[in-house]
């Protein structure tokens, strides 16, 4: 917590500072009561995370062109993602199942941890996958804004991205 100096510890103006992660985003806002409130999460932002440079530089491409206000973030691998997600707090991950040093689920998972643990909105999710079908990605998703899951099998078409993409900012 950012205190200003000892003499305001635990009082309104202590209450009222924000806490900041290592990366400077706020995971918690006190209000003036010490309650604290929730942190959305930013709704101009999509973080895509895939092994692949190629799968990435498709996706952004099309996405960034179909939403042209949305900031699109990259990740090649779920750590990356993770790390991203608490500089960022995106509102929409786009996530490959299987990568190296961290699979998109476990990533997902984690990510919702985090939110929990520091009263963050949690992120709408669209899982990818090319070594299975979308019917044994066997995924519960953890109480998110948008429960139902969307897991897209490779190659991903443009219009089956789109219209996944556009079910989720909704």
């Amino acid at each position: 917590m950012l205190i200003v100096n000892d003499r305001h510890r635990g009082t309104s103006i202590e209450r009222s500072l924000f806490n900041f992660t290592a990366q400077g985003l706020p995971d918690r806002m006190f209000d003036m009561s010490g309650e604290v409130s929730y942190l959305s999460c930013d709704k101009r932002r999509i973080l895509i995370t895939d092994d692949e440079m190629a799968v990435r530089e498709i996706f952004r491409l099309i996405l960034s062109h179909e939403f042209p206000d949305c900031i699109i973030d990259l990740a090649s691998n779920g750590l990356d993602a993770v790390q991203s997600f608490r500089k960022f707090h995106q509102s929409l991950l786009l996530m490959d199942l299987k990568m190296p040093l961290m699979d998109g689920r476990t990533a997902f998972y984690t990510i919702c941890d985090l939110c929990d643990e520091n009263g963050w909105e949690k992120p709408a999710v669209i899982f990818c996958t090319g070594l299975m079908q979308p019917s044994e990605a066997n995924i519960p998703v953890p109480a998110s804004p948008k429960p139902e899951l969307i897991v897209l099998q490779k190659p991903v078409t443009r219009d089956e991205l789109l219209a996944a993409v556009t079910s989720r900012l909704a």
